[in-house]
């Protein structure tokens, strides 16, 4: 990401400590996406982003292997 959403770096300048004005707090990871953490410096919003993945399917797999499997002679 390279521009803030609240303040669109206007007026922001860059220095020996900060030559960006968006700081990458973390990422975490998930299957079907991601969140990047953000902090501003020039107007200290914090936010936060998603990306999706989209997986191809091979031919020779299963459409649906992410659905549990059904458990066989289960005794409880």
């Amino acid at each position: 990401m390279k521009f803030c959403p609240e303040c669109g770096n206007k007026g922001f300048t860059p220095s020996d400590k900060f030559s960006k004005p968006l700081i990458n707090k973390g990422k975490q990871n998930y299957k079907k996406f991601s969140i990047r953490y953000y902090a501003c410096i020039n107007c200290g919003a914090r936010f936060k982003t998603i990306e999706k993945f989209h997986e191809s399917v091979d031919k020779s797999g299963s459409l649906f292997d992410e659905q549990p499997e059904k458990a066989e002679n289960v005794e409880g």
